[in-house]
């Protein structure tokens, strides 16, 4: 079954990890006019906190950060403790994609190494690909929609080519699996 646009693929994904100690990054491919209603509209569906991301914000366990459009989003480690924030700046010559996926997981990598999850969903082109290689290199978990439940398998063809991907599954899937891979488990029912 196709799921229709970003909208509905990330909210379906947000909902079924807000269970979680999971902070959830994005990089969409949208224009800046865009992003923060993108996000507006994301957190109205209630499923996680959903801001657009401001330079320096902290990363937060249960939230969801949108990139802003014609901006890239890195990860860092703020210096002196064990927690993360956001740094937004403007794309370089290398980013073909804006937001840059690609600089986003890159930074996830340095950052976070083992610690990092990478998802790479729907979409067209190739984003994402080269970062998501290095994750998985560093010992992240990386996991991408497959194509039965993309409506544009560019992307997550892409990374799967490249190697970065060890676990393919259907939307539906992918937060038990983030889950599990972020050590969270949830109770069985008595």
């Amino acid at each position: 079954m196709k799921r229709g646009g970003p909208m509905k693929t990330l909210a379906a994904l947000l909902t079924g990890i807000c269970i979680g100690a999971t902070a959830l990054l994005v990089a969409q491919h949208m224009p800046d006019k865009f992003t923060r209603t993108f996000a507006e509209r994301l957190d109205r569906k209630g499923a996680m906190r959903v801001t657009e991301a401001q330079d320096m914000d902290v990363i937060s366990a249960s939230t969801g950060t949108i990139c802003p459009g014609r901006q890239c989003m890195e990860i860092e480690m703020i210096p002196g403790t064990t927690e993360y924030r956001v740094r937004i700046g403007a794309p370089s010559a290398a980013d073909r994609y804006v937001p840059s996926a690609n600089r986003l997981f890159r930074s996830a990598a340095t950052a976070l190494g083992h610690k990092a999850i990478g998802v790479v969903l729907t979409g067209m082109g190739d984003d994402g690909a080269d970062g998501l290689l290095e994750m998985r290199e560093l010992g992240a978990f990386t996991i991408a929609q497959n194509e039965a439940t993309s409506v544009v398998f560019g992307m997550p063809r892409a990374a799967i080519v490249r190697g970065g991907v060890q676990q393919i599954s259907p939307l539906a899937e992918m937060p038990s699996a983030i889950l599990k891979a972020s050590g969270y488990r949830t109770r069985s029912p008595r």
